[in-house]
């Protein structure tokens, strides 16, 4: 994702926030932090398809 961020998008940005600090915490601990990725994953892409599926037309034009 771009470093600037429309409105709308800022859930996937937290979500996409969290899967970092999860990976870095993985990172630092030596923990296996796979299975709290994949959900974290999974839950970015569920909420990117509700969220691009439901775009206005300005939505659309700021994409653009």
């Amino acid at each position: 994702m771009s470093t600037f961020i429309l409105e709308f998008e800022i859930p996937l940005k937290e979500i996409e926030d969290k899967i970092d600090a999860v990976k870095t915490t993985g990172i630092k601990t030596g923990m296996d932090v796979s299975e709290g990725v994949r959900q974290l994953e999974e839950q970015l892409s569920r909420e990117k398809k509700k969220i691009y599926e439901n775009l206005t037309r300005w939505e659309r034009v700021q994409l653009a």
